[in-house]
């Protein structure tokens, strides 16, 4: 895949935040369409979704930052904030992610099976 799909000016699209954004999409698309059998309410579904997208992001950057501190955030640890220069690593963003996904459902009382 490659990295950089289009640069124009000083804006860059990179591939892998577009398949981000695009998972993020199809993920709300999903829940709105089966949130019915589920017994959720539009707006719960795009509750669930905003908090699993950023929680994901946060747990990706956390992961990152705990990964590669020696080499990259050393006596720098404002850096995780620079999030516009990459680093991200899916397992993180998908463990927070469920945690805060899990305790949001507990927390209505939404069925999470």
């Amino acid at each position: 895949m490659h990295p950089v799909i289009f640069q124009i000016g000083g804006l860059t699209l990179h591939s892998y935040g577009l398949m981000a954004a695009l998972g993020f999409m199809a993920a709300l698309v999903m829940l709105n369409y089966h949130r019915k059998y589920a017994g959720l309410t539009s707006d719960q579904v795009s509750t669930l979704t905003v908090i699993g997208m950023i929680a994901g992001v946060i747990g990706a950057r956390i992961f990152y930052f705990a990964q590669f501190y020696n080499e990259q955030f050393k006596g720098e640890w404002w850096k995780i904030f620079y999030i516009h220069r990459g680093g991200l690593v899916f397992y993180g963003g998908f463990i927070l992610a469920i945690i805060a996904l899990t305790v949001y459902c507990k927390w209505r009382k939404l069925d999470i099976i």
